[in-house]
């Protein structure tokens, strides 16, 4: 009989496995990474957190609100006396210059400059707010 003779290697024949890959979650960069550093902290970018998504839908309402905001200023050149009336008193600016009411001490006397004053802020759609 023949004697068997052993293989290159007389170890036993191990098949070699792979180790299974485990997929481990990569933390992906923020949106919030690529906005320049000194709007970071912005109450307007902070207020969406990470929803890039809300804060650009955020500032397309924005947008749209300024262009609304736009067509209420009249043309000043063509305007009637009624439409600047109607953007003066948006703005809160009285309908005459004596119609301000300033926070004045109580022994306060007006004067020229005082009343100067008034009819300036008045005539350059000065609020209430603004001349005190």
């Amino acid at each position: 009989m023949s004697e068997l003779l052993p293989t290159e290697s007389s170890e036993p024949q191990v098949e070699a496995t792979s180790t299974p890959s485990v997929d481990v979650p990569q933390n992906e960069p923020s949106w919030l990474d690529s906005v320049p550093e000194e709007y970071r902290d912005a109450s307007f970018v902070t207020k969406y957190g990470d929803k890039k998504e809300d804060f650009f839908s955020g500032m397309a309402n924005l947008t749209k609100m300024i262009g609304q905001r736009k067509s209420d200023i009249p043309d000043f050149e063509n305007a009637t006396p009624e439409e600047l009336n109607a953007f003066r008193e948006k703005l809160g600016v009285p309908t005459e210059s004596n119609g301000y009411e300033l926070n004045t001490p109580e022994d306060f006397q007006a004067d020229d400059t005082y009343n100067n004053f008034l009819e300036i802020a008045h005539k350059n759609n000065i609020s209430n707010t603004g001349a005190q």
